[in-house]
């Protein structure tokens, strides 16, 4: 889990935020963990490509996400520490990408620009005035 996560998820729940996951792993790896570290209590939305034929960065996934909180994709905000898969995915939905460098992500793709950046995810607090 990355550092900062449940923190940054209480808080953006606090402000009234909907959140939720996007993720390419497996379901049954996935669950415990999300479980065990807390983070299922703050989140309105799990989207598993597992789960479906397709994997990040195809936008089907970022869509299913939107419609289970209810927003679209100009009101939403995606994190992500891969440039191909999270960053370029979020994009081609049509929503804003903050990358947060990780050695477990793909780190440059050539022709990918994020619209933000973030050191780790306490930066992304910074990023939106949020507390």
């Amino acid at each position: 889990m990355n550092p900062g996560a449940l923190d940054l998820l209480r808080s953006l729940k606090t402000h009234g935020i909907k959140t939720g996951i996007v993720s390419n792993a497996q379901r049954v790896f996935f669950e415990d963990e999300i479980r065990t570290t807390g983070l299922l209590a703050y989140l309105d939305s799990i989207v598993i490509s597992a789960d479906y034929k397709f994997q990040k960065p195809d936008t089907r996934l970022f869509a299913l996400a939107l419609d289970m909180v209810g927003a679209k994709a100009d009101e939403a905000v995606f994190v992500g520490d891969d440039m191909l898969s999270d960053i370029l995915g979020a994009k081609n939905a049509g929503i804003q990408a903050v990358y947060i460098p990780s050695k477990y992500g793909v780190n440059f793709a050539r022709n990918i620009s994020p619209d933000h950046f973030a050191r780790e995810l306490s930066g992304v607090r910074e990023l939106f005035g949020i507390a």
